[in-house]
């Protein structure tokens, strides 16, 4: 991987991660699903390399469901920006929830319109069995999972401002869990602990999506749930970050993007 993308990030802060996304490095965005060129100003992006290197890039097959490059979105940074009706990107079949923890994190700005639910990152099936993990608006900004069972937990308000959202999912037991979920390096919000599934390790079928939430059957997005605003970056990591890392972390992605904290 190559850290001089990462801007005030230490490498510390990306050991576990197993997906990640800057929008603001043109050179990780491509005009075609393989090989092609990079992306122009207000071109659309068919590839955002995985820079977290383990090759899970994000793709959108088709020319018409596409975000754009957007340069200078904020603060002289480039980002994705998503329409809102169609626009998605997938990973495929990755980066599953297994039995552990996770974290996951965006920068990001909402473009105001619907506060029903758009999907940020997600690899989710609503109303389904276990295995699920997401970022998304649901009226107001939320983190969720489900190991056996489903423990949204809010933010209290969806901002159309440019944002550093930070949901994570921990282990207080072996078979006990609890959701956070955290805007701008701000004290977070937990949920109520909760009984995890300890018995079974979630490998779903379902695409990792980045602009939209899964539908019924967890292999395309949702129909209404499509992201309407900017994506800075995007990460997910596969392990607990601890306190002092994550505050670390949402410092200097706001830093970096100019949000304040």
């Amino acid at each position: 991987m190559s850290f001089r993308r990462m801007r005030h990030t230490k490498a510390r802060e990306w050991q576990g991660c197993d997906i990640a996304y800057d929008f603001s490095n043109p050179a990780t965005l491509y005009d075609a699903t393989s090989g092609g060129s990079l992306v122009g100003s207000g071109a659309a992006i068919a590839r955002a390399e995985d820079v977290s290197g383990n090759g899970n890039h994000m793709t959108q097959s088709s020319s018409t469901l596409r975000p754009l490059r957007i340069v200078a979105a904020q603060r002289g940074l480039d980002a994705a920006r998503f329409d809102g009706t169609n626009d998605y990107m997938t990973a495929g079949d990755i980066a599953d929830i297994g039995l552990g923890t996770f974290e996951l994190a965006i920068v990001f700005k909402r473009s105001g319109g619907s506060t029903a639910v758009q999907g940020y990152l997600a690899k989710s099936l609503y109303g389904d069995g276990g295995g699920r993990f997401y970022l998304a608006c649901d009226t107001t900004d939320s983190v969720g999972s489900d190991l056996g069972t489903s423990q949204p937990v809010y933010t209290g308000s969806a901002p159309t401002t440019w944002q550093v959202l930070h949901g994570w999912h921990l282990r207080s037991a072996s078979n006990v869990a609890q959701q956070f979920v955290s805007r701008n390096a701000a004290t977070p919000t937990s949920g109520s602990a909760f009984a995890a599934n300890t018995a079974t390790n979630y490998d779903t079928n379902y695409l990792v999506l980045l602009g939209a939430y899964n539908d019924p059957g967890g292999t395309a997005p949702q129909n209404g749930s499509y992201f309407n605003g900017d994506f800075g970056e995007a990460v997910k990591w596969n392990n607990a970050l601890g306190s002092m890392a994550r505050r670390r972390f949402d410092h200097s992605r706001a830093r970096k993007w100019g949000i304040a904290t």
